[in-house]
């Protein structure tokens, strides 16, 4: 398995969610070089930025994904903080990303199509444990 970065990776998060994120960079995790995760950010203004992560059907999340994706807008970027926005009936997502740490900030009312969007968090010292040793050791030198 590995890290892999680039528009495939946004190509691929976005075929998954079945949306179109515009431009943005994208972090992905392969198997067989197939990717099986992958994070796109976007919407970077040096204070924050948005994140949007898909998982292949039936695979766990990776320590190794969490890192690389938790690095790069805190350590690399140095924003302070991640923003999630996610359908409101999308509770698997919704407990996903307060499994990362986020927290729940808003509601925006007939934001999507099929109806409401949830607003999620992740402020930098909420996040903290991700970056520390346990997770960064697990990231090789990749470009990332």
């Amino acid at each position: 398995m590995s890290l892999v970065i680039g528009d495939g990776v946004l190509d691929w998060v976005n075929k998954q969610l079945s949306v179109n994120l515009g431009e943005g960079a994208g972090i992905g995790f392969t198997r067989n070089g197939e990717i099986i995760m992958g994070s796109v950010f976007n919407n970077y203004n040096t204070a924050s930025i948005h994140m949007h992560i898909a998982l292949k059907e039936g695979e766990r999340l990776s320590p190794t994904f969490v890192a690389a994706i938790m690095d790069y807008p805190f350590r690399q970027l140095g924003v302070k903080r991640i923003t999630g926005l996610i359908a409101e009936t999308n509770i698997a997502s919704r407990r996903f990303a307060e499994h990362l740490g986020f927290k729940f900030e808003g509601l925006l009312q007939d934001a999507i199509p099929s109806g409401n969007l949830v607003m999620y968090g992740l402020l930098k010292e909420q996040g903290d444990h991700w970056l520390t040793a346990l997770y960064q050791r697990r990231l090789k030198p990749t470009g990332l």
